[in-house]
């Protein structure tokens, strides 16, 4: 088949896992035989067409510089899809003909992409954008959120980073009506968990299937001796930062060292070291050299990579009990589940899953399993490929 992947971001500016996830997919749907292609956001003065690692690349619309472009991309209103924009997907499409368009993130481009898509479409969520205008189910104060309400909602859009189109306040509803009518429009829609089908679902009735992120089995990594805790994720609030660096400053981790794979301020303690952004080359090592990884997040994830990335590499995870986590982490085998925004309790989980040989050993071998039987790229593709046929 020819498959078109459409997604906001793609390289050279990869920022978070669903650009990893969809790189990894392109590359394993040509090792399968399909021939794909990429559509995303024409970012700066980067060329309209591009050859990356083998997938043709069609950069469509006009976006300001990245930084800039990632600020609109993480706003609290879609982006406006614009006729330039359409006229340029619709071209790139007549250029590469598929069969199949597989939409993933489209807040930067424009949620209502879907209907210009002309031949048998899909979507695949990554977050809950449907639904909240934040996107994340987390409210401005940092309390979980049970769904969409009329003044919730709108003290959530006026919540920075904001653009413009954050201070329409009277249309709410009605985008959230044209999200379900663009879901509807779609011949599958796929979500990374059942925890974020469920909440889709509740709200605005559209049917989702459960297909897990994937990542390539590769063997699990030898028993380290190494002594420091992994933070993986981007260093923010949200992905719990504030709750690692806190759990740090206890004793029972002073032995301890939290190295952080992240752009962020120097920490100020002495068992806190800050990485700086890492090449995807370099995670392998730096995970599989940790005593575990943590994901202390604040807001209900749903599959996240360095997840599957651990357990591939057969080493624990300590993780929030929120969202779709509790589905990829087998608690007292591949890690231990603490609650959302707990320091003292992450210290104390990092503490026994550092320390208890058991438990590593039971992760060294229960994680690639999981991976190979559960959370593999050709798991994936698999029912991708399914979907598309259908």
């Amino acid at each position: 088949m020819r498959v078109l992947l459409v997604n906001d971001f793609y390289a050279p500016h990869m920022v978070g896992g669903a650009e990893t996830l969809i790189e990894d997919l392109a590359g394993g749907l040509v090792a399968r035989g399909h021939e794909v292609a990429v559509v995303t956001a024409r970012i700066g003065d980067l060329p309209a067409q591009d050859v990356v690692a083998g997938i043709p690349i069609f950069r469509i619309g006009g976006f300001p510089a990245f930084e800039r472009a990632r600020l609109l991309a993480s706003g609290t209103a879609p982006g406006h899809l614009t006729a330039t924009t359409i006229a340029d997907f619709q071209a790139a499409a007549a250029a590469f003909q598929p069969d199949v368009v597989h939409f993933h993130n489209i807040w930067l481009l424009g949620p209502q992409m879907v209907h210009h898509a002309g031949v048998r479409r899909g979507l695949t969520l990554h977050d809950y954008w449907p639904i909240c205008v934040r996107r994340t189910m987390i409210r401005v104060n940092w309390q979980p959120c049970n769904g969409p309400g009329p003044i919730a909602c709108r003290l959530c859009r006026l919540r920075a980073p904001a653009t413009w189109r954050s201070l329409d306040l009277v249309n709410i509803e009605h985008e959230r009506d044209s999200h379900a009518q663009a879901l509807r429009a779609c011949d599958f829609v796929t979500t990374p968990s059942r925890y974020l089908a469920d909440q889709i679902e509740r709200v605005n009735g559209c049917r989702m299937r459960v297909v897990y992120n994937g990542i390539k089995p590769d063997a699990a990594a030898p028993p380290t001796t190494s002594a420091y805790v992994l933070f993986g994720s981007r260093p923010v609030s949200a992905k719990g930062y504030d709750v690692a660096l806190r759990a740090f400053k206890r004793p029972e981790l002073r032995a301890y060292e939290l190295y952080v794979a992240g752009n962020t301020a120097p920490a100020g303690a002495q068992n806190v070291r800050v990485l700086g952004q890492q090449p995807s080359s370099r995670m392998p090592e730096l995970i599989a050299g940790a005593r575990c990884v943590i994901v202390p997040s604040l807001w209900p994830e749903n599959c996240p990579m360095i997840i599957l990335e651990a357990l591939r590499a057969g080493v624990p995870v300590v993780a929030s009990r929120i969202g779709g986590i509790p589905e990829l982490i087998e608690d007292g085998v591949t890690g231990l589940l603490v609650p959302p925004g707990d320091g003292d309790a992450l210290a104390a989980a990092i503490r026994h899953c550092a320390d208890d040989q058991q438990l590593r050993a039971a992760a060294r071998q229960a994680g690639p399993m999981a991976v190979h039987n559960r959370f593999s790229r050709d798991v994936m593709i698999a029912q991708f490929e399914e979907l598309y046929a259908a």
